[in-house]
């Protein structure tokens, strides 16, 4: 049995998932992955 649980993100700009760096959108920023982790 896998346990399930959410994770809520609070952003103003959908940019703010993404690294500043990468123009296409396809990598997490930092601060995102960072919040994941410690949430987990």
């Amino acid at each position: 049995m896998t346990d399930t649980f959410e994770i809520r993100l609070r952003i103003h700009d959908e940019a703010e998932l993404y690294s500043p760096f990468d123009e296409e959108r396809s990598t997490i920023s930092d601060d995102a992955v960072d919040y994941i982790f410690r949430r987990y």
